[in-house]
């Protein structure tokens, strides 16, 4: 150190190299709004054309369960949906698996087992797979003017190459639910006077589509490739396409179809901007892309686009990451920043002098930038959490500069006859060990963090790192280039500044060692607080603690509201356009003054609406509005939510979920059913479903007159009329560029009604007959699908509480109707009624946070009897963690405050916190003691000398945590809870310090003596 100190050069020299390395890794690392670790969650999606679930699963289903779920890779969930039309697997990895190699595994399963599918079925399949944590950026398009189609002539040539091009982006999508096509409409008629069959002309013109290559020709000493072009390449080659029949008869396409361009009949999607049909544009990263930049760069391609579109194309954006990310990382930097000023403010209040505040306070910068290096080291980003982590240590980080000062001080006045060098050094030697230890008391308690797994550690494992990394390279500034420069720039401070506030800090510490020697002398008083600690310590945590409202993280402020409406008069696309655009529209004329712009969403069977507010603080206003505007009818549901695109995706369980499986299907249903009636007729829960839907569909079944007819091939020619099949793409107008998709089917008429169905002409033995002469048609009751969850077929009840309702107290009695259920149902059914934890990943979380509690209490005892030589004083300063939480519950209730991860998290910080402070306390006591003090006079005389360092590192770290308490801005409510907890705990653990500490050292000290006494003595 001497030599370091001598050799300011080196020092500056380091110290500079190493900020401006950090300065360049800060601007280059990546920018998310949460840490890159994410769930990856594989879905498996199969369409079901002619056989029902039960029968996929009786050929196929059972072989796909049980081989997926033998994948050799950690499987949280396994989730199987069976019902008419599609199927679904969906396959819940575990946070640490990699989702490429999760994707690639289920391809491979499902590439084997597919071979056995119908060629339908296996060319329809799809395999793939979303992050939990993913982000896009999405915008729509319109024009109150022109149609989607123009639209998408207008953007397409130049906005969706230019996005693709962007280095981040991985998908662009380009989507305009109303594109044309074109339709092979063939006629089931002219077909049979042919002798053709649809998947005759399917075959055919598939086949014309495809190049064949004819070998090689040598010609003028030259190589030449033969190839055979494909013979449809646009609108006009299909419309004059002909082909041989099997009777060497030649047809041509015309004359048994009709060839027409049209929007898709029941379109997939409707989509509208404030009223005005849509369409829009989505882009999705690349794994561990800076989506910030990414946002950035589409912007400025739009911005520069739009300058050559018609004015009245217009777009708004749905999801733009940019600015929730610029919002919220800027409002978590500020809350550093800010955390700075104010220790600062705390430093020149105790100090007095802005040229000795500087040198205490560029140790918070210069910790943080240099931190960026190891965040670059280790693969971190720009985070909520990670800033989270450097605006905590942000407080924390002037402790250690505070102490060397502070002691540098002393020292000066104390021997004003020894030279400069010499004090510095003294000073130093005194303080470098207990400042050592109290940074890594401070850091070992995160270190648990760190080796949590799952969701704990993706949520906290950034924050944990940065607080280490900050925080640690403090210490090392303040013990290398705090002395430094104090040393070498001697003459430019002012050795005789006083506090401004140093009467009153001298009264303070007059008060302090009079009541603190009162205290000391009080054993009774002690023995009387003590056992109070204990009983509130207990009081908070067996009834306080269970009431607050937990939560995995707290969500980010948001300015959009979903809107979910049902009835049960909407049956097509249309019905559900027409309904959700009323609700549109008289929500944008009544609420016009809060509303930006809206954007609606429907498709088969579902819709929403979401809405842009002006103000984010009038969101939780709205949706009440809408709630009473809208309230539940039996035509009409209304569900509202408020959704905010930055919010991290963690798990979000109903609060009421309960599993009722059985051998009998018929039977489980009924007691499904009657237990979903019971809990509905409660009406606890604002929102309640059973599923899958237990209600029973009328299905047609087809019995087909054997042997005159088969039955695959009628179900083959009926999906002609359900669902078109994809032909090719071709070229229309000219316009190479532009291509339209091409189906094939028959005339959707025929699936519309059932009349329709029996009437479809079939074609039999060179005649035209009606489909209901080729089979009996009945109708039955069929249930429209069911549900298995890890190999196990259920049905789920699930109920989810409205905001703001007593949770603890509805669960409780839904769980009390439900195992009386349970019980009634046990005498006359072996059908079981399960109450399943769905809040499992919370409770594990929490159940890891409070083993790292654990460990790092056990890691600071060990820390504190390798520096304290015996395990009574290590013992004695782990007492401050008690305070600690009984302050951190106390601030939570009082504030009405949630038990979350971050607010556990204040506790594991708040540990090292206490800690350090009593180490610096504990060392001095030790340290007077043996220069021949008495033990109650070396604990005043060193809590008096230590009060003020400890009274700048406790302000520094609260006021620190004063700005993510108050929880102001878009990622304020994040980390509230943390703030809360931290700056809430302090005070009573600072207290215990200042008043505990000493006195339980002095009654060790005084009893080790007179043990020693009475030993003598014998």
């Amino acid at each position: 150190m001497k030599f370091l100190i001598r050799n300011p050069l080196r020092v500056y020299l380091l110290l500079g190299t190493f900020a401006l390395v950090g300065i360049f890794c800060g601007f280059n690392l990546p920018i998310s709004l949460f840490p890159n670790s994410s769930k990856v969650t594989v879905k498996v999606d199969i369409p079901l054309f002619s056989s029902t679930p039960n029968e996929f699963y009786q050929l196929y289903g059972s072989t796909i369960e049980s081989q997926l779920r033998s994948i050799d890779l950690k499987i949280n969930n396994f989730k199987a949906e069976y019902d008419f039309g599609a199927i679904s697997y969906k396959l819940d990895f575990d946070w640490e698996v990699n989702g490429d190699l999760a994707l690639s595994k289920v391809k491979e399963v499902m590439s084997g087992l597919s071979a056995s599918f119908p060629e339908l079925m296996r060319q329809s399949y799809n395999v793939y797979k979303w992050s939990e944590n993913r982000t896009f950026v999405a915008l729509s398009f319109y024009s109150q003017t022109r149609s989607t189609d123009e639209i998408y002539e207008i953007l397409k040539p130049s906005l969706e190459p230019e996005v693709s091009a962007v280095k981040q982006v991985q998908n662009t999508f380009l989507y305009n639910p109303l594109e044309k096509q074109v339709v092979v409409e063939l006629q089931p008629e002219k077909l049979s006077q042919f002798g053709l069959t649809p998947q005759e002309v399917e075959d055919v013109l598939k086949k014309s589509n495809q190049e064949f290559q004819g070998g090689r020709i040598e010609y003028q000493d030259r190589k030449m490739q033969i190839f055979f072009e494909r013979q449809i390449k646009s609108l006009k080659d299909l419309e004059n396409f002909s082909f041989y029949t099997k009777g060497n008869q030649i047809v041509f396409l015309r004359d048994i179809a009709e060839i027409k361009k049209m929007s898709p009949e029941n379109s997939g999607n409707i989509f509208r901007t404030s009223g005005a049909e849509s369409m829009i544009l989505m882009a999705e990263p690349k794994p561990g892309a800076n989506v910030k930049i990414m946002s950035e760069e589409i912007v400025k391609i739009v911005d520069r686009n739009k300058l050559s579109w018609p004015s009245d194309v217009q777009f708004k954006f749905l999801v733009n990451p940019a600015d929730f990310i610029n919002s919220s990382v800027k409002h978590v930097a500020s809350e550093v920043f800010i955390a700075a000023i104010l220790a600062v403010f705390i430093l020149f209040l105790f100090i007095g002098s802005i040229k000795n505040v500087i040198t205490a306070a560029i140790e918070i910068p210069l910790s943080i930038i240099m931190a960026f290096i190891l965040m670059k080291l280790f693969n971190m980003n720009i985070n909520l959490i990670s800033l989270g982590g450097l605006a905590l240590s942000a407080g924390m980080n002037v402790d250690a500069s505070v102490v060397v000062i502070e002691n540098i001080f002393r020292h000066f006045k104390i021997h004003p006859e020894k030279n400069k060098f010499d004090n510095i050094i003294f000073a130093l030697g005194e303080v470098y060990q207990p400042i050592l230890v109290s940074t890594l008391a401070s850091l070992i308690v995160f270190f648990p963090i760190i080796f949590t797994t799952g969701l704990t550690n993706s949520l906290l494992g950034d924050l944990a790192k940065a607080v280490i990394f900050s925080h640690g390279l403090s210490a090392i500034v303040a013990l290398v280039l705090v002395p430094t420069i104090r040393y070498h720039l001697s003459a430019w401070f002012d050795d005789h500044s006083e506090s401004p506030i140093e009467k009153y800090l001298l009264k303070l510490e007059s008060f302090y060692e009079i009541s603190l020697s009162f205290f000391m002398a009080r054993k009774k008083w002690v023995a009387a607080v003590s056992a109070s600690v204990i009983i509130a310590l207990i009081l908070m945590t067996t009834l306080a603690l269970p009431r607050l409202p937990k939560e995995i993280i707290g969500k980010p402020a948001t300015d959009w509201l979903m809107v979910f409406a049902s009835s049960k008069d909407w049956q097509s696309i249309s019905d559900f356009d027409e309904g959700h655009s009323q609700i549109d529209t008289q929500l944008r004329e009544k609420y016009a003054d809060k509303i930006s712009y809206t954007f609606l969403q429907v498709g088969r069977g579902w819709g929403n609406i979401m809405v842009r507010l002006k103000n984010k603080d009038d969101v939780e206003w709205l949706k009440q509005a809408v709630e009473r505007d809208y309230p539940d009818s039996p035509n009409l549901k209304i569900n509202t939510f408020i959704w905010n695109p930055s919010e991290l995706s963690i798990p979000n369980p109903a609060e009421y979920v309960v599993n009722v499986s059985g051998a009998n299907d018929q039977e489980t249903r009924a007691v499904a059913e009657n237990l979903y009636n019971k809990i509905l007729d409660e009406k606890w829960f604002k929102n309640t479903q059973v599923y899958p839907n237990i209600s029973s569909d009328q299905a047609v079944f087809f019995k087909t007159l054997r042997p005159n007819f088969d039955s695959a091939e009628i179900a083959g020619y009926i999906n002609y009329s359900h669902a078109g099949h994809f032909l090719m793409n071709v070229s229309t107008d000219g316009n190479e560029s532009r291509k339209l998709a091409v189906n094939i089917q028959f005339p959707k008429k025929f699936t519309q009604t059932v009349q329709n169905l029996k009437s479809m002409p079939f074609p039999a033995k060179n005649k035209i007959i009606p489909l209901s002469a080729t089979s009996s048609i009945s109708f039955e009751e069929e249930p429209k699908g069911f549900y298995r969850e890890n190999g196990k077929r259920l049905i789920s009840i699930l109920g989810r509480i409205d905001e703001g309702n007593d949770k603890k107290r509805i669960q409780e009695l839904a769980w009390q109707a439900t195992k009386k259920f349970q019980d009634e149902l046990k005498s006359k059914s072996q059908v079981k009624v399960e109450i399943i934890d769905a809040e499992w990943e919370l409770h594990s979380s929490i159940q890891q946070l409070i083993y790292a509690v654990g460990i790092s209490i056990v890691l600071i005892f060990l820390l504190m009897v390798l520096l304290f030589g015996n395990w009574i004083d290590g013992f004695l300063i782990l007492l401050a963690i008690p305070f600690g939480i009984l302050g951190t519950l106390t601030s939570l209730t009082l504030f009405k405050s949630n038990l979350s991860l971050n607010s556990a998290l204040g506790v594991i910080l708040l540990n090292g916190i206490s800690v350090a402070n009593s180490i610096i306390l504990v060392d001095f006591i030790k340290e007077l003691k043996s220069r021949g003090l008495s033990p109650r006079k070396a604990a005043v005389e060193a809590s008096k000398a230590r009060l003020r360092p400890i009274l700048m590192t406790s302000l520094t770290t609260v006021l620190g945590m004063l700005p993510i308490a108050l929880g102001f801005g878009s990622g304020g409510k994040i980390l509230q809870p943390l703030g809360i907890s931290v700056a809430g705990g302090l005070w009573v653990s600072m207290l215990f310090t200042l008043y505990f500490v000493p006195t339980l050292q002095t009654y060790y000290f005084e009893w080790k003596k007179n043990d020693e006494i009475q030993k003598e003595k014998c």
